[in-house]
């Protein structure tokens, strides 16, 4: 089973090849000055030729993370993804950012709290309880200033995303000794997680096609907003 997974949900691009539950190729770029549209096409092709593979049509999937990040490399990752799984007739797999996140975490941890950069001087968060099982969702994810996160009010909290990074001494003022943080370089999505949630999609049939794969967005985008605005004054 070789998939191809992709994350344009932040300025970091990242990406993995994986045969089943080997991992054969994974790279998170550094911030670049040129847009992930012109970045994906180069960087796609030297991650299918360095996994060893000829060309895309070796791939039995592609995943790729639905949100919640920026709208514009939301929009730029699902069309190539789509466009990769319509050409080659493959299904897709759709990646939960906030969990890939959380599931880097070790868990010595009580809970784990996502946070991703939502622009707009807030962060798309959610609530994560550790568990000897694995990770529990506790809340809906939400669009929210960092003074308003909802942490708990009690035991061991990891934050971790840009938005982490982000706000690092406001969630540091809330949660006091409480608030434990990771290095710069383990607040992005990482490529092997990706890779093991889409693996795992993969055989659970957790399937989708270019018309049932949607993006997560969790908050309207400016343009949708300006929409409406002008449909009430018209």
């Amino acid at each position: 089973m070789k998939i191809l997974c992709l994350d344009t949900t932040t300025a970091r691009f990242g990406v993995s090849v994986s045969r089943g539950e080997k991992l054969l190729y994974e790279d998170i770029s550094s911030p670049r000055q040129a847009s992930h549209a012109q970045y994906l096409p180069q960087c796609l092709k030297g991650a299918i030729t360095e996994a060893g593979f000829s060309s895309v049509q070796d791939l039995d999937a592609v995943g790729v993370v639905v949100g919640p990040g920026s709208f514009t490399g939301l929009r730029i990752g699902l069309s190539v993804a789509k466009g990769l799984a319509f050409a080659q007739n493959i299904p897709l797999l759709a990646i939960d950012g906030l969990e890939a996140l959380a599931m880097s975490v070790s868990k010595s941890f009580d809970y784990i709290v996502p946070l991703i950069d939502a622009k707009k001087s807030q962060v798309y968060t959610t609530i994560y309880k550790v568990n000897h099982k694995g990770n529990t969702r506790l809340t809906e994810p939400v669009s929210v200033l960092p003074e308003d996160v909802p942490f708990p009010e009690n035991g061991e909290i990891c934050c971790i995303g840009d938005g982490a990074l982000l706000y690092q001494a406001i969630f540091s003022r809330i949660l006091q000794h409480r608030g434990h943080f990771l290095p710069e370089s383990e607040n992005y999505i990482s490529p092997a997680i990706m890779a093991k949630i889409a693996f795992q999609k993969f055989q659970e049939g957790d399937l989708k096609t270019a018309d049932s794969l949607t993006a997560m967005y969790i908050r309207r985008s400016d343009a949708e907003i300006r929409r409406d605005c002008k449909r009430v004054f018209e």
